[in-house]
């Protein structure tokens, strides 16, 4: 043989030897491959039709099924598999345990492990379903609406889709569920306070049933004080042996027990006559929430502030001391809503996810474990929060 030919020889033996043929569950062999990829132990193959195919571990289902083990394990597949929920899949890429795929719309889509973000998705979880790349829902210019009668309210709704090819606009329509409340525009999205009270407006996407749920609250004209620009809705709150009040001009006033520094006037002390809490000047406040021997307040520019009792870390710092006046809590920001439980604390984002402290023994804070007392930590698998209520 020339040196070639003893090369070409070489070269067939230790393929022959040293590798083998993709194959099916059904024994056939795997062909009209047009793309492979290789993550950490599995791999990924779309053939010339456009399907899909993947083998190896699946312990974060980036094979893309969910073949959970009753007797526990590693999820694996030992031969190549159909993924049967994808199609029409152009390219494919596999990370270390996630997937990424697009298909011949321009569509991307991914699945596995997304705890870090990795499926572009919003939703920080692993999915074995093949997960459109995008939030792809409903989002609006505000999350919850308060007005004065006669006041109007312009909504601006949106679905940001992602698409390789072309830029996808949705295209939404508006309704308002009490008529007698407020009335709108279904094309503009141009709301109009009529009478006090509450009602809900809903943007829904025409082509599909994806919508926004947006909570609106009519006051009665003059509500708002002469020398501010927004409007606050008065409240009140009470838990444990404290009550604390919010007035329309944005200051707190508190009564009742505050052996904690639950009246938040610098004190430990009982009153049985409204105080006022000792914010520093210039803060506006227009949410509050009570604990058992604790308290919340969110600022018009999306701070969270916290004072009393601190024994399980519901104040949102590790330091277990109790506070006597409201201090802010640097961790959060951009929050639209709080709530208190007895010892724990809640708020929203302005992207809808979910901050959570204080006791946790029964799981409580919704973090995936029962450690006794966390710090500010985001709450797992709820993405969109409008409204949240503790017990």
């Amino acid at each position: 043989y020339t040196l070639t030919e003893s090369l070409t020889l070489f070269a067939q033996w230790t393929i022959n030897k040293y590798t083998v043929t993709w194959k099916n569950e059904d024994g056939s062999i795997l062909e009209n491959i047009v793309e492979i990829s290789a993550g950490d132990k599995y791999g990924i193959a779309t053939t010339r039709d456009g399907k899909v195919y993947t083998f190896g571990i699946n312990g974060e289902k980036q094979l893309g099924f969910n073949n959970v083990l009753e007797d526990g394990g590693i999820q694996e597949s030992g031969y190549a598999r159909l993924k049967e929920d994808i199609s029409n899949v152009v390219r494919v890429s596999a990370g270390y345990s996630h997937t990424i795929v697009y298909k011949n719309d321009g569509n991307v889509y991914s699945w596995g492990n997304g705890e870090t973000g990795a499926l572009g998705n919003g939703g920080n979880s692993n999915y074995w379903e093949a997960q459109k790349v995008g939030k792809n829902i409903v989002e609006t210019n505000i999350s919850e609406i308060l007005l004065e009668s006669n006041q109007t309210y312009d909504i601006d709704a949106w679905i940001n889709y992602f698409n390789l090819f072309e830029e996808i606009e949705s295209e939404i329509g508006y309704e308002v569920i009490d008529g007698n409340i407020a009335v709108i525009s279904s094309e503009t999205g141009e709301m109009m306070a009529l009478n006090t009270g509450r009602t809900t407006v809903i943007a829904r996407e025409k082509s599909s049933e994806k919508i926004a749920v947006i909570p609106v609250r009519v006051l009665a004209k003059g509500t708002k004080p002469a020398n501010m620009n927004i409007i606050i809705e008065p409240q009140i709150e009470t838990a444990g042996s404290h009550t604390v009040m919010l007035k329309s001009n944005g200051t707190v006033w508190s009564y009742g027990s505050g052996l904690y520094g639950e009246l938040g006037n610098g004190k430990t002390e009982i009153l049985d006559k409204p105080v006022q809490v000792n914010f520093p000047d210039g803060t506006i406040i227009t949410k509050i929430a009570a604990g058992e021997y604790h308290c919340l307040a969110l600022d018009s520019q999306g701070m969270v502030w916290s004072w009393g009792r601190n024994n399980y870390y519901q104040l949102g710092n590790k330091n277990d001391e109790n506070l006597l006046v409201p201090t802010k809590i640097t961790s959060l920001n951009d929050i639209k809503d709080i709530t208190a439980g007895a010892y724990t604390s809640f708020a929203i984002g302005k992207n809808g996810e979910v901050y959570s402290f204080g006791l946790n023994a029964n799981g409580e804070c919704g973090i995936g474990d029962y450690t006794n007392k966390i710090s500010v930590s985001k709450a797992k698998n709820v993405l969109d929060v409008i409204d949240i209520k503790a017990g």
